[in-house]
């Protein structure tokens, strides 16, 4: 009775993780006009570092389901059961067919959620099933596959399309539950993709790269995640994410690890600094996540969730800057 006991709050912390998540779907508010020093005539608006956002934190929406669902069913994660207790995401079902081949398909049913809408699939499928690896085995791969995944803000109709494959990796072995039960300090993740295509507002379409190392502590329940990347490419260094759109390439950089915790959501990160690089500009965006209204870095706090991000660049002897809601 009191291991059901146990797992049944570890499974209400799980449930108030992607809750919390989804409390911060809200409405992204247009950028305001930026601010300029100088004398130089600006025309760069940041829309770069934005577009990179939507594209980075969508991947993060997915990866938050993906988690979340594999949590659910032991034949996955290779713990207990926990059919009778299984966490529920709004606006998706899951299609089990292929569980018994480690395979599983995350449906959406366009149901409006906090003001998000999603549409098409997401497939899971757990690399070596057959020879016996679970999800909370050290090295444990899962394929995902987006298959016409599209999130449509409900009040801007702004889109994220996502089509193409990724890779979600248990670099330490373990849980969710583990971090929980304290018989683990940390988990270690990391999401890769190569050529994911990306379509923001049917318009912008961007051939995209990523690699993020994510490593997720527990404490005061609270759930933190510290994201970094040590992949080097194109001159470039510490790259989350890297891509094209049309003839022109991006290249974003983290230069200090983006911090999030369960508090204020994946989506918005307490701390964090990111450098985009637009091939064919001679300037860098520099991005300070985590700040008030007025584009403060706010100092975390268990309670205190920042208002956005503040991209700042220079080009001749102006500089300018513009502050980013994160909804």
């Amino acid at each position: 009775m009191k291991r059901s006991v146990t797992v049944i709050s570890a499974l209400l912390i799980l449930v108030l993780l992607i809750t919390n998540c989804r409390k911060k779907e809200k409405t992204e508010e247009p950028a305001p006009a930026a601010t300029t020093t100088g004398s130089a005539s600006v025309t760069e608006n940041g829309q770069s570092l934005i577009d990179n956002k939507k594209i980075i934190f969508e991947a993060d929406a997915s990866a938050s389901d993906i988690n979340t669902t594999i949590t659910n069913y032991s034949a996955l994660n290779g713990k207990f059961n926990q059919a009778s207790s299984i966490t529920t995401v709004c606006g998706m079902t899951v299609d089990t067919n292929g569980m018994h081949l480690g395979t599983i398909r995350l449906d959406y049913n366009g149901t409006v959620c906090a003001g998000r809408k999603r549409t098409g699939s997401i497939q899971l499928t757990i690399q070596n099933f057959s020879t016996g690896i679970k999800w909370k085995n050290m090295g444990a791969v899962v394929k995902v596959d987006y298959l016409n995944y599209k999130m449509i803000n409900t009040t801007t109709s702004q889109t994220v399309a996502l089509n193409g494959t990724a890779y979600l990796t248990n670099q330490s072995g373990g849980t969710f539950l583990d971090l929980f039960l304290a018989t683990q300090t940390n988990l270690a993740h990391t999401y890769t993709a190569n050529s994911l295509l990306v379509q923001l507002n049917a318009l912008n379409t961007y051939t995209y790269n990523v690699n993020r190392e994510v490593t997720y502590t527990y404490s005061s329940s609270v759930f933190t995640a510290s994201v970094t990347s040590n992949v080097a490419f194109g001159g470039y260094s510490n790259l989350e994410s890297w891509g094209s759109t049309g003839s022109d390439s991006v290249f974003c950089s983290i230069t200090n690890p983006i911090v999030w915790n369960t508090t204020c959501g994946a989506w918005s990160p307490v701390t964090g600094n990111v450098t985009v690089k637009v091939k064919s500009k001679s300037y860098n965006l520099n991005g300070t996540l985590g700040v008030d209204a007025a584009g403060t870095p706010v100092v975390p706090t268990p309670s205190t969730c920042p208002y956005g991000y503040k991209i700042n660049w220079t080009i001749g002897s102006t500089t300018s800057s513009v502050v980013v809601g994160y909804f």
